[in-house]
């Protein structure tokens, strides 16, 4: 075998490895972008043009972060590691002929027999070989279990309507008040149904108050601060009475 071919086998393995490494870390770039598809489809509801952004992403993160081209002088290298026969003299075949002094030359007629296309390939290749498809074959088992699991995030676009029921205060469905003047005014009784009462020293008033809804209690406050408390007129707790003299003429 001569120097050409000998450089043509260790050129050879340099393309060969060479395109086994980029095939691995190309198959670590598609295991990611389909996990992170998967994921985003189920839980984000991510759109689908947004795929092979994530691809080129992940591929040009992956090529610049860890990529590393292997050299001729890493298959020589190699080769004078896990080949004892080659006597660590696996760097001569890239010398060229004019370089090599004559025990360099005896040298490499003495090994280039033993040079072929056949030696195996570093662990670090097959490492990531082996890592690119493992990591292929679990995102896809994983995108597969997220696509039949029933439980995913809300879409905000398609969010349901929010039924929402307002709850209203109790409030007073009617106000009936009875105003009783003292004898001496001469005057008859009389029923309003505004909270404002006009009258005279010494009458009676009487409050019916109907609320919409129970209440626990009702207390009526003058403008003096004085207070009346209310007495339920029923089980429901929508009617009310309370009743108070008038010591003072004026009006409550």
């Amino acid at each position: 075998m001569d120097e050409v071919s000998s450089r043509g086998i260790i050129q050879y393995l340099q393309k060969k490895w060479n395109i086994r490494i980029v095939w691995g870390w190309f198959i670590m770039a598609l295991s990611l972008t389909i996990l992170l598809t998967a994921i985003g489809l189920k839980l984000f509801h991510i759109n689908g043009v947004f795929i092979p952004v994530f691809f080129i992403g992940i591929a040009a993160g992956i090529f610049f972060f860890f990529y590393k081209k292997i050299e001729p002088k890493d298959v020589s290298a190699f080769l004078n590691r896990s080949h004892p026969e080659l006597q660590e003299s696996a760097g001569l075949f890239l010398k060229p002929s004019a370089e090599l002094n004559f025990l360099e030359q005896l040298q490499v007629q003495r090994i280039e027999q033993k040079l072929t296309t056949g030696i195996g390939e570093p662990a670090t290749v097959r490492k990531i070989f082996t890592i690119a498809f493992i990591s292929l074959a679990v995102s896809g088992i994983v995108s597969v279990i997220l696509y039949l699991l029933p439980v995913q995030l809300p879409a905000h676009k398609n969010l349901p309507a929010i039924s929402r029921t307002e709850i209203n205060p109790p409030q007073v469905k009617e106000v009936r008040i009875i105003i009783t003047p003292p004898a001496y005014t001469g005057k008859k009784e009389r029923v309003q149904d505004k909270f404002n009462v006009t009258a005279e020293e010494g009458s009676h008033i009487i409050w019916n108050i109907t609320t919409t809804d129970s209440v626990a209690g009702l207390t009526l406050v003058f403008n003096d601060k004085s207070e009346i408390p209310f007495h339920a007129g029923n089980a429901a707790h929508t009617q009310w009475h309370a009743a108070k003299p008038i010591t003072n003429p004026g009006f409550y």
